[in-house]
């Protein structure tokens, strides 16, 4: 059963994360706006696959720090940290819809504007976290658990980009003036939400 919740866990988190208008998402949703469905295609399955290093990443470093007597001690206070400084970074980040696409290698371009994100690995970073603080459930209870939110991480990110190019042969214009407008400032009260949330957790 925590497999099963391991990998939904981490897809649902991957599903909603990605709402940001990140270069990857930009990136397929410009393709699918010039109409050109196959490289969108490519790209998001190009952008898709370094979830599943960061998220990998991300466990690496949770594990690391959470032997630290000194980090655990504050690592409550740690979380709330990354999650203000997540928050802030996206409510007043600008999309850059200037990003490039081209007809050819799809994949390539996904793939390098993905792992050119790195703020990913602190998105991760501060789930992971979250998630283990909280008890939501034990991520380092065997690597076949790290496997499966992983694989949740990427697949997550994979069914939202391929959603958004579904999406955008429908409403063009309308959904990406919402998408470009509204997305940041979205995931950003996410965030806010979720750091109030252990603030109160703390004092309580």
């Amino acid at each position: 059963m925590d497999y099963f919740f391991a990998f939904a866990l981490a897809f649902i988190i991957s599903l909603f994360g990605s709402v940001q208008p990140g270069p990857v998402n930009l990136a397929v949703l410009t393709s699918s706006i010039q109409r050109k469905y196959k490289n969108a295609f490519f790209i998001a399955l190009g952008g898709s696959w370094p979830e599943f290093m960061f998220s990998f990443i991300a466990f690496k470093l949770a594990a690391f720090v959470m032997v630290l007597p000194i980090f655990i001690a504050y690592f409550k206070i740690a979380i709330i940290i990354v999650l203000i400084i997540l928050a802030i970074y996206l409510w007043f980040s600008k999309a850059n819809i200037s990003a490039s696409v081209s007809n050819k290698n799809g994949f390539v371009l996904g793939s390098l504007l993905a792992i050119l994100n790195p703020q990913l690995i602190l998105f991760w970073l501060a789930a992971i976290a979250y998630i283990q603080t909280n008890q939501i459930l034990n991520l380092f209870h065997n690597n076949y658990i790290l496997v499966l939110f992983c694989l949740g991480a990427m697949f997550g990110a994979l069914v939202f980009h391929i959603l958004l190019i579904y999406l955008s042969k429908r409403w063009f214009s309308n959904m990406t003036t919402v998408f470009l407008k509204y997305a940041d400032k979205i995931v950003a009260s996410i965030f806010a939400f979720l750091a109030i949330f252990q603030i109160i957790k703390i004092f309580n």
